[in-house]
């Protein structure tokens, strides 16, 4: 058995997996059908049904020690639970949750099992185009449901359920800044002087970011492949939003860089205008700069695409040649 494997050293075998089942379930529970599932990045992910008792998982495994993960993907995995519960808790459908593990008692790696979802993803071909513009309103506005959660600082949730961060988006933000550009210094995918270019022209519009000062829950990954969608009583809905394990709290603004122009049904479901003041404008060319720059070396060092890699990088060098312009 195999996973998709693109950037992890070490497969889960059959018998680990039995064992992660068996932890949860008790010793009685055998494994009925188990089969990868493709596409994940860093993790592996599985479907897996049990008998004694009858249940339908789905097992991810985080990739191991031996892979370069950034200081926030160190510990995401274990902090998923409280992620899950502050967006659960603004009324937003997503994924239960029945187990995560970092103890490495059964397998050295961290893990999450988690209830399957009788659902198919929203760009799964069974998914009629007609129904696309009022599910992607419905994003919009559990994505405002999301940001309407707030804390105390900006940063990243912890494995304990605090947040390791700031009470200043400016410092947060520039971590990401610092060890993107670090990670691609050192990849020789830059300069140190473009890597110092970068830096600095951050440090010239600080006063951009320190605007920002409500800490707004950020799902960080919010596209099709992770809204999880159904057909009930003849309508096409959103049962689950999933994959909020790279969530933080940030500028909600945080939120769109993903998206070059946002879906205008998603914006209408949103119901809250972009910010378009200049030094909102400002962060938002900061936030596709690091973006990018970080895909350049994902697709290096993690998955590498030799296609991509070079366009991400481009896209991050042009969009720093335009801040430097201003």
């Amino acid at each position: 058995m195999s996973g998709e494997g693109k950037c992890l050293t070490e497969e889960v075998s059959q018998d680990q997996i039995l064992s992660i089942m068996q932890d949860l379930f008790g010793k009685q529970t055998e494994i009925a059908d188990c089969s990868p599932i493709l596409g994940g990045h860093y993790n592996q992910l599985f479907d897996i049904t049990v008998k004694n008792p009858a249940r339908h998982v789905v097992l991810r495994v985080a990739p191991g020690d031996d892979r370069p993960l950034r200081r926030y993907e160190q510990t995401m995995m274990l902090a998923e639970p409280y992620v899950y519960n502050y967006i659960r808790q603004a009324g937003v459908p997503t994924i239960d949750i029945l187990k995560v593990d970092g103890s490495r008692s059964i397998i050295d790696r961290d893990y999450i099992v988690m209830d399957y979802i009788d659902a198919v993803q929203m760009n799964h071909p069974s998914v009629p185009e007609e129904v696309h513009p009022r599910i992607m309103q419905d994003v919009g506005r559990y994505t405002a449901m999301i940001h309407g959660v707030t804390e105390e600082k900006f940063g990243w949730v912890m494995p304990d359920g605090s947040i390791r961060g700031s009470k200043s988006w400016t410092e947060v933000f520039g971590e990401l800044m610092v060890e993107t550009y670090d990670n691609c210094k050192n990849a020789e995918i830059i300069t140190a002087d473009e890597a110092a270019a970068a830096l600095d022209c951050y440090h010239k519009y600080r006063a951009a970011f320190d605007e920002c000062k409500v800490p707004a829950l950020i799902h960080n990954d919010i596209w099709a492949p992770n809204i999880m969608v159904k057909e009930i009583d003849g309508e096409w809905q959103i049962v689950a939003i999933i994959d909020a394990d790279r969530a933080l709290f940030a500028d909600r603004e945080f939120e769109f860089v993903l998206y070059d122009n946002p879906n205008p049904d998603f914006m209408l479901g949103y119901g809250i205008p972009p910010d378009t003041s200049e030094n909102a404008m400002i962060r938002k060319k900061f936030y596709r700069m690091q973006l990018y720059m970080q895909y350049s070396w994902f697709y290096l060092v993690m998955t590498p695409s030799p296609s991509f890699q070079p366009v991400a990088r481009k896209i991050a060098m042009d969009t720093l040649q335009e801040l430097l312009d201003l």
